[in-house]
């Protein structure tokens, strides 16, 4: 099955955060201002877009992650999990015709029963440093964002790949 996702708020979103030029993923997140699964909707929207901006025939495949509880432990430790409420997951791989290997975007969403719960949440995770998922069988690169009440941790297992470096520049730390 081909997909073709027309102009919409997710473009919006996107030419917003390269207008602002958006160094910090805090202004980045301020920019969602919907609540998580609404967010979660958005941030795929522009994966998509941006992935598929050359107009070639892809196929669009949507899992859930298997355990994404452990694999939050695995990275953040278990007392990042204390306060969250529930987390929800997304799985996202465009394969485009003709290309090898597909690109991936992983989504999981924590919610906190509060903003002040997921913003306090937010803080010790900035701090780690190596911008990678620890204990993952390949380098998978993320970002945090905070969305009201919630968290979104984005992930991907696509390491080369300029569409998806592209996306990942839209919601970079620095």
């Amino acid at each position: 099955m081909k997909y073709f996702i027309p102009f919409g708020l997710s473009r919006q979103l996107l030419i917003g955060l390269c207008l602002q030029n958006t160094p910090h993923i805090a202004q980045a997140s301020s920019m969602l201002q919907t609540q998580a699964p609404d967010a979660a909707e958005q941030v795929q929207q522009a994966f998509t877009e941006i992935v598929t901006a050359d107009k070639k025939p892809f196929q669009l495949a949507k899992s859930e992650a298997a355990n994404p509880k452990a694999l939050l432990a695995k990275t953040f430790g278990k007392k990042m999990l204390a306060r969250v409420q529930t987390v929800h997951s997304r799985e996202i791989r465009i394969q485009k015709t003709g290309q090898p290997s597909a690109q991936h975007l992983g989504i999981l969403t924590l919610t906190y029963a509060s903003a002040a719960d997921a913003k306090a949440a937010f803080g010790p995770l900035q701090k780690k440093k190596s911008g990678h998922l620890d204990h993952t069988k390949i380098l998978t690169r993320y970002q945090w964002l905070q969305s009201g009440a919630s968290l979104l941790l984005l992930y991907s297992e696509t390491m080369i790949n300029d569409q998806v470096d592209h996306f990942f520049a839209q919601y970079a730390t620095k």
